[in-house]
């Protein structure tokens, strides 16, 4: 007897946190060409807190739609024990060190996208 696998099982889950209408359906469309991975763009980090239930990767955005700072959302998750790898999108490096500080992982820049796909699939790759 064969097993039957549905393949969006097999799909990772992520969750991108706060970016805007021009950012997030590229984000979201560069993983799920890239990776086997089912994305849910949400707006604010309070929908982002709401959403962490069976997620495998958290991207969230330096600034949020709602004007919060993403380390808030790298905080909560951090502070709460949840072992989900949480990544800041940013073109700083020092708001990179900073979130790294707060217990994120590396993230890549919405510049990397175009210059450096690569760099954004080997970071990604580890969690993906």
């Amino acid at each position: 007897v064969g097993v039957i696998f549905n393949m969006e099982e097999l799909n990772k889950k992520v969750i991108l946190v706060g970016n805007c209408d021009y950012d997030g359906p590229q984000i979201k469309s560069f993983i799920e060409n890239n990776f086997n991975a089912d994305v849910e763009d949400i707006k604010t980090m309070d929908g982002g807190i709401a959403k962490l239930d069976n997620v495998d990767l958290v991207l969230v955005n330096r600034v949020g739609r709602d004007q919060r700072n993403g380390l808030e959302l790298i905080d909560y998750i951090k502070n709460k024990n949840v072992l989900i790898p949480v990544m800041l999108i940013t073109n700083y490096k020092d708001k990179m060190d900073e979130a790294m500080e707060h217990g994120a992982v590396e993230g890549f820049g919405k510049e990397d996208l175009f210059n450096d796909s690569e760099r954004v699939k080997q970071v990604l790759s580890e969690y993906l």
